[in-house]
């Protein structure tokens, strides 16, 4: 079975078209959902959570573009780690105020956070609707289309600024002096 497949069986509400994208999925919106709540969650709640994940995704599954489970999933998944944390009353520091070192190399993890700080600055920096569509895109794993359809565009126009807003990004890493990858 493949992804296509997969939801056109999902959509007629099949068990097993479910089963199949838990298979491949299931540890992905679970290290999703570790992710978004810092380690807040305990493997209990982080099953829990994932099992309503899934059950969203069925229920929404009609709605689900071939090629786009996965960012579905996603956004999901983010979604409960969101209501897990706030019905928790847990706030996470922003990512910039937490110091971590990478193993024993103490100067690449301070190295690596000050490059974090100037690629979460050089986003921030970025006018509207840039800021809005890189958000969305790279943060909440939105569709092209979704973006587009919300702040009402072309989708070839707002691939063109997140092409630019990149090619930005890494003139900005560059000047720094750190090494970008394409």
């Amino acid at each position: 079975m493949n992804e296509k497949e997969a939801l056109r069986r999902l959509a007629r509400g099949d068990e097993v078209a479910l089963g199949w994208f838990i298979d491949r999925y299931a540890a992905y919106v679970g290290a999703v959902l570790h992710s978004v709540t810092g380690g807040a969650m305990t493997a209990q709640d982080r099953e829990e959570a994932a099992s309503d994940v899934f059950v969203a995704f069925w229920q929404s599954g009609d709605r689900v573009q071939p090629g786009k489970a996965k960012a579905y999933l996603a956004a999901i998944a983010r979604n409960k780690a969101k209501m897990f944390l706030r019905k928790s009353n847990i706030e996470l520091p922003l990512e910039g105020d937490v110091l971590s070192v990478a193993g024993e190399d103490m100067e690449q993890g301070l190295e690596e956070r000050e490059q974090r700080e100037i690629l979460y600055r050089a986003v921030l920096s970025m006018g509207q609707p840039d800021r809005e569509i890189f958000l969305r895109y790279y943060y909440y794993c939105q569709p092209v289309g979704d973006i587009a359809a919300r702040l009402q565009m072309k989708p070839a126009t707002v691939k063109t600024r997140l092409h630019r807003g990149r090619a930005r990004l890494k003139e900005i890493l560059t000047q720094g002096g750190y090494t970008v990858e394409d």
